[in-house]
């Protein structure tokens, strides 16, 4: 993992705060490993349910930094770390998926003025499991001009989710080459 990656983790993990997320954030997202719409943390669930842990672990660590803030793919190798007799890695893995769930809604309130801003579209249903929410839709929208995924949630509450950066990043890799 990028360097610079590691120590804005290391900040984040010692002093979470919405200013060590965002920097953790920003590093993220100007990784060239950064992809929100890879097909990594898809492998990972598949792995986890056949039950494969040790290739999970293994999974995971070659997704790096991309699956990074992904809370889900740290629950996944956290319990896998678990099955595997490895309590310390997998309490390690939980207090990260746990911060980066913290860091997420830091983001924001979920609203159209101060949406949760997210690095994957995954993580914006970890936030409703996190919430023990149920959703009903799901739409595109926008909110100060920024793509947003807007939820519609069972109870009738919405919230917002800034996907810019996702979309940014998929705009950018559809771009023709030169060379």
């Amino acid at each position: 993992m990028e360097t610079a990656i590691r120590e804005r983790l290391s900040c984040f993990a010692g002093a979470p705060s919405l200013e060590t997320f965002e920097a953790l954030r920003r590093e993220l997202i100007k990784s060239p490993a950064y992809a929100p719409y890879s097909g990594d943390l898809r492998k990972l669930e598949n792995l986890f349910q056949q039950k494969r842990h040790q290739e999970v672990i293994q999974a995971f660590q070659r997704s790096l930094p991309n699956l990074l803030l992904s809370p889900r793919a740290h629950l996944l190798a956290g319990i896998a770390h678990k099955e595997l007799g490895q309590e310390q890695e997998s309490k390690a893995e939980i207090m990260l998926m746990q911060l980066c769930l913290h860091g997420i809604q830091m983001t924001g309130d979920g609203t159209h003025e101060r949406p949760f801003k997210v690095t994957s579209v995954s993580d914006e249903y970890d936030v409703l499991e996190a919430m023990q929410k149920k959703l009903q839709m799901q739409a595109l929208s926008s909110a100060g001009g920024k793509p947003c995924d807007v939820l519609t949630l069972e109870d009738g509450t919405v919230l917002v989710f800034d996907i810019s950066d996702c979309m940014a990043k998929l705009s950018d890799s559809m771009q023709p080459r030169n060379g």
